[in-house]
């Protein structure tokens, strides 16, 4: 995967300068700025998504940081609220059902697998066309197998 990279001291965000130094990292993946699409000319409401190496996603809105593994639901909705495409989400998720052997695997086995290797839940729910409540209803019956 071909990303940009941004150096964590450029980023309008306390919030994520203060996770990068806490992981010890200074530079983040750059998914790419969106703009709201009732709102195309105004920076105001733009976003950008980052990646930390470890895997976390963050969207930035005006400074605020929203951080995909605490608050799923906020981000997903994000996602679909800017119309933010699959194929951002879709190539990485790929990458992690190939490199963990997970093809033809149904959700519910991807789904573990994030439970167990941190894959952002948003980025799986996008993959597959679910809702996050219907993820997380995959979830909860995997947790209760357990």
């Amino acid at each position: 995967m071909n990303t940009e990279t941004a150096k964590t001291a450029d980023i309008n965000s306390q919030g994520i300068k203060i996770e990068a130094t806490r992981q010890g990292v200074s530079e983040l993946d750059f998914l790419g700025k969106f703009q709201h699409p009732e709102h195309p000319d105004s920076n105001d409401w733009a976003i950008c998504i980052y990646r930390f190496p470890s895997g976390m996603r963050v969207a930035v809105t005006n400074g605020d940081p929203v951080w995909e593994e605490t608050d799923l639901q906020l981000f997903a909705k994000l996602l679909e609220e800017y119309r933010i495409e699959r194929k951002i989400m879709k190539k990485s998720v790929e990458q992690y059902i190939a490199e963990n052997k997970l093809e033809g695997k149904k959700i519910a086995d991807v789904l573990r697998n994030w439970n167990e290797g941190r894959q952002g839940l948003g980025e799986i729910c996008q993959f597959y066309g679910y809702s996050i409540d219907k993820a997380m209803s995959h979830i909860i019956a995997i947790e209760e197998n357990r």
